[in-house]
């Protein structure tokens, strides 16, 4: 038995589909010791995914470490290992191409700090000896994606110019392909790393994916390219003015947003396909199967 955290989440609950009767969904408040450790019982391992992503009521987000601590603290205590989901926006919103596991945290948005501090937190627990995985990915994509595909396809296909011709690269992998992958870890053996980048371990080009999508979804790709600098910066000005914060912008296109599009977001895989080289990871094709005609 697995107990999923964030299993109203779109990760998590694509968790406890797959897992049928394998899985319990934690009910409750990740920071309550007592539930936790109450529904841990009879479990045999943690998958954890509820994280606060958008900070709604203003309280910000040490909720997303503080929770961790208390369910890190009830797998130790019950000798459990526990297989935490993050995000490679630990490493901040720089260009990162292949960067591989010990690329330093630098992350620059509060959101991005407190995902940090837990997996800091839960990578020193690693190194003293608790069964412990950090599971990070970049973009997840496929059924019940409403934010990757759809917005990425919305932009491509009413822009007349690339961002630096569309070069730049991403890392993609579907999620049930990552739910496989946290399912397998949680079952274990766990690697002997602390940290695990979970890509499909093909790195896309913007220019590629946006190409696909258009002929998939309809709309026609640009065909002029701009520098991002000359984008970029006029978004920032703008933002800043009308006081817009870019991490909790619903624009198409925050500041935020054409970093991670426009500038490599690729991320090597090479410990998860050494550790499970016999993972099945579906094809970009495969995977845009999911979308219909409107992109979603």
């Amino acid at each position: 038995m697995i107990l999923v955290t964030g299993a109203r989440g779109w990760i998590g609950g694509r968790l406890i589909e797959t897992l049928g009767e394998g899985a319990r969904a934690f009910e409750g408040d990740t920071r309550d010791d007592d539930a936790v450790r109450a529904q841990l019982a009879g479990c045999d391992a943690i998958v954890h995914t509820a994280f606060k992503n958008i900070d709604h009521d203003g309280s910000g987000f040490q909720a997303n470490v503080d929770g961790s601590a208390v369910l890190a603290g009830a797998a130790a205590a019950a000798d459990l290992p526990l297989v935490s989901l993050s995000t490679c926006g630990v490493y901040g919103h720089a260009p990162h191409r292949l960067a591989d596991e010990s690329t330093p945290l630098d992350p620059d948005t509060p959101l991005s700090r407190s995902r940090a501090r837990v997996d800091a937190a839960l990578v020193a627990r690693h190194a003293a000896g608790q069964p412990v995985l950090v599971v990070r990915h970049r973009f997840v994509i496929g059924p019940g994606d409403d934010a990757v595909i759809p917005r990425l396809h919305r932009v491509v296909a009413r822009s007349p110019f690339w961002l630096d011709g569309g070069r730049a690269q991403l890392s993609l992998i579907h999620v049930d392909d990552l739910v496989a992958i946290l399912i397998r870890a949680a079952r274990g053996p766990l690697p002997d790393h602390a940290v695990m980048h979970a890509t499909d371990g093909r790195p896309h080009t913007l220019r590629r994916l946006g190409e696909q999508l258009c002929a998939r979804l309809g709309g026609s790709p640009p065909r002029l390219s701009l520098p991002l600098s000359a984008v970029l910066g006029p978004v920032r000005l703008w933002e800043r003015l009308a006081g817009i914060d870019p991490e909790t912008s619903t624009a198409t296109m925050s500041s935020i947003r054409l970093r991670l599009v426009a500038q490599d977001q690729s991320f090597d895989n090479a410990r998860q396909r050494a550790f499970w080289p016999d993972q099945p990871l579906r094809t970009l094709d495969e995977a845009l199967d999911a979308y219909g005609s409107d992109g979603a």
